[in-house]
């Protein structure tokens, strides 16, 4: 949706990240109201395991978002070298998976979460851009009332999640 500048603030004394919007989509109604969006939740959203929005704007240029500088190097970029040892595998999805249940609380789902907006930083992993936002749905699960509900994996797979459907496989 646009492109992401470091810059200085010079009111504070401290670098962040300056977001804008670009090219024709500056001018885009829809786009503009979905940034805005993005620098709206983004703001009430605060953990340490998500980037920080500090402030949202709009000029002649178009609109722009200002956040967190995070120093460090997207989940993308390290997989390139090679696989994560699993414990530190284990951490950055901990870690991403708190930050989610956070904004998942406060009615907010990702929708694009990928290697490329998870930033590994010398603090953790930071969760990064919001821009494909949108409300939470929760659906209530469905339990057939014959088969009792178990503890574990399987009884979830078994007690009608929709995302989580399984066939049974038929014995010969």
């Amino acid at each position: 949706m646009g492109e992401v500048w470091e810059a200085e603030d010079t009111v504070l004394e401290r670098r962040v990240a300056v977001k804008l919007v670009t090219g024709h989509q500056r001018h885009d109604p829809a786009v503009l109201a979905r940034f805005e969006r993005e620098a709206r939740t983004g703001a009430r959203l605060v953990h340490p395991n998500l980037a920080t929005v500090y402030d949202y704007g709009e000029a002649d240029e178009g609109a722009y978002l200002v956040m967190e500088l995070l120093a460090g190097e997207t989940l993308a970029e390290r997989l390139h070298r090679g696989p994560l040892p699993p414990v530190e595998a284990a951490a950055v999805v901990a870690e991403a998976a708190e930050a989610l249940a956070v904004a998942h609380a406060a009615g907010v789902t990702h929708r694009d979460v990928k290697p490329s907006n998870l930033m590994l930083t010398g603090d953790g992993t930071k969760v990064m851009d919001f821009g494909m936002l949108g409300p939470v749905l929760v659906l209530p699960l469905a339990r057939n009332p014959r088969r009792p509900v178990r503890q574990g994996r399987r009884d979830r797979l078994e007690s009608g999640d929709p995302g989580s459907r399984r066939r049974r496989r038929r014995r010969r």
